[in-house]
């Protein structure tokens, strides 16, 4: 059981919310509590079956549940509401709260649980009077000294009035145990096996360590389902059935999307530091990772100009880890309904999490979290909170899942949040010997062999100074469609002739290099500004703020090494001076 609720019950807080998936598991968990010392109960202490009953009634505590669609009843009539055919009770929520305010003299100590009753407690003038009978209950429950009575809410989504945050304690249920999951999954094995009766199709319990991890983050009802299908489908717990269900899972919201991708490390040119560890770190969720206690590794920040490979090496790092890729989209979060915000980031860090293990790409992270210093008076706060609430969250969480972050200004993150990753890289414009790699590969990946075009990607790369990655695969297709062009105009009037094998020229190429303006020339301040915030340390050959993505070569004399050096040897400070023209605006 939750120790957090289960203290609130010792300690009687008058008033509860408790935000959970599986009202069932928490109320079965909270009967547990007080019949765990009562003889004649089940084995597995479910408090559901006949014994269990007995023992609720022998017990010192008395449980009521109301939900919309049966109203007020007794913990026995809500069990057996389905299997008795009870006739539900149609009851106001109204009429249910002045019922529970009643004072009814009894020696054993009373809880009322209500399911489902957000919409009731959202802050908005037609719940006035829910919210005032809520309070007058509990202070009455606290001041009550002849019987002990407390109030649950329980809910999957969060809505505490404000009027009620002072007499309220919010617990948030957290989602199975690993054991939990186990017993859950043994106990659907051993019902299948009972059902069997040829030894051969019978299921081990040894599972494949991929199988429990899949099933990590989901609910006891989400596990029950998908051990069904997997055992009916493949008549064994199959670890990609887990996958495509925790793939389905992301269609029942907007904030999130999983990111398909076959990229791996082999298609980014360079970053040779950032793939080195991130390849020491993979693995470290797996079960031999977990038993040898390797701390997980929570967070990447990739930092730099856009267009050269942030996101690209993101979807490659989620295939080389094997893992998913669920990508959050910040400006779906926040929204202009008062408490909406907090409540959408609530939803997605849950979904999140029941998607563990896996990868969260947030990419252009300073659009969504920057404003966090002026959040008071520009959004009341809200901007601040969503922050505040992903701090604590990022911190917090123990589940497997990995945060990588691209950032294209670092200037609007706010610092907390910066020093909350791992690790840091500047993803910086690629060097000579980079760039060939990625004409190497973006050759490739158009189907056109260099080697038998007699293109030189070195000649290529030398040519291209301060091009970054996007900009060279521009180059690359802009090239074909040059030669294709080239080609028609050549057979204009002639026999048609077959244009599926456009022959591609090193000519083609160079002439839209000569006519390509890098990004850089417009955005020169900018990098100028990283390049100073990053800073460089002559003893590591490395930044000072953030570790190079981008390996610089002392025998490479091109262009991007002599901006870097004149940037780090200018004696103007950029970063001075980038926050005073601010100021002036």
């Amino acid at each position: 059981m939750n120790k957090e609720l289960a203290l609130a019950i010792d300690v009687v807080r008058p008033l509860v919310y408790v935000v959970g998936e599986e009202e069932y598991k928490i109320v079965s968990d909270i009967v547990s509590k007080f019949i765990k010392d009562i003889d004649k109960k089940c084995d597995t202490n479910c408090g559901r079956c006949t014994e269990c009953l007995k023992a609720v009634e022998k017990s010192d505590i008395e449980i009521f549940i109301y939900k919309t669609t049966a109203g007020l009843m007794s913990y026995k009539e809500w069990v057996m509401e389905f299997e008795k055919d009870i006739k539900p009770k149609f009851q106001l929520f109204q009429e249910t709260l002045s019922e529970i305010a009643k004072v009814t003299p009894t020696n054993k100590r009373t809880l009322y649980i209500l399911l489902d009753v957000d919409t009731y407690l959202q802050d908005t003038s037609s719940n006035i009077n829910y919210i005032r009978k809520l309070k007058d209950i509990a202070l009455n429950f606290y001041h009550d000294q002849n019987n002990i009575r407390s109030l649950i809410v329980l809910s999957s989504e969060l809505a505490v009035p404000r009027k009620l945050q002072r007499y309220e304690e919010v617990i948030f249920y957290s989602l199975p145990t690993s054991e939990e999951i186990a017993q859950k999954v043994n106990q659907i094995v051993d019902d299948y096996n009972s059902s069997v009766s040829s030894a051969s199709k019978k299921i081990s319990k040894e599972y494949d360590p991929s199988v429990m991890l899949g099933l990590k983050g989901l609910t006891l009802f989400e596990t029950e389902q998908i051990t069904l299908t997997s055992i009916k489908r493949h008549k064994k717990l199959c670890a990609d059935e887990i996958k495509a269900f925790k793939k389905s899972i992301l269609r029942k919201t907007n904030l999130l999307e999983i990111v398909e991708t076959d990229l791996s490390f082999e298609d980014v040119g360079g970053m040779e530091p950032v793939k080195d560890w991130l390849s020491k770190r993979e693995g470290v969720w797996t079960e031999e990772g977990i038993k040898a206690e390797i701390p997980q590794t929570k967070g990447l920040l990739l930092l730099g100009i856009t267009g050269c490979g942030k996101s690209h090496l993101s979807k490659a790092m989620a295939r080389q880890w094997g893992l998913p890729l669920i990508s959050l989209n910040m400006s779906r979060v926040f929204s202009p309904r008062v408490g909406e915000s907090e409540a959408n980031f609530l939803k997605a860090t849950k979904t999140i999490e029941s998607l563990s293990p896996c990868i969260l790409f947030i990419d252009e992270i300073e659009k969504g979290f920057a404003g966090s210093q002026s959040s008071t008076f520009s959004d009341a706060g809200t901007t601040a909170r969503v922050i505040g609430n992903f701090l604590t969250w990022y911190q917090d969480n123990e589940l497997p899942i990995f945060i990588i972050a691209t950032c294209n200004s670092i200037q609007y993150l706010p610092p907390e949040l910066v020093s909350r990753f791992d690790e840091k890289f500047f993803v910086n414009i690629p060097s000579t010997r980079e760039r060939a790699a990625i004409f190497d590969i973006c050759l490739k990946r158009y189907k056109r062999d260099w080697r038998k075009l007699n293109i030189s990607p070195t000649q290529l790369a030398d040519k291209s100074a301060l091009l970054t990655g996007r900009e060279i695969d521009q180059v690359v297709k802009a090239s074909i469609v040059e030669a294709f062009y080239e080609q028609r105009v050549k057979n204009k009037g002639k026999d048609k002739k077959d244009l599926t094998t456009v022959d591609l020229r090193q000519d083609h190429i160079e002439k839209v290099l000569f006519n390509k303006v890098p990004i850089l020339k417009t955005m020169e301040d900018d990098i100028k500004y990283l390049v100073q915030w990053v800073g460089w340390d002559e003893d590591k050959k490395d930044g000072i703020r953030a570790n190079y993505a981008n390996r610089r070569e002392e025998d490479e004399k091109d262009d991007i090494n002599k901006l870097l050096n004149d940037v780090l040897s200018s004696k103007e400070d950029y970063i001075k001076g980038w926050h005073n023209k601010g100021s002036k605006k």
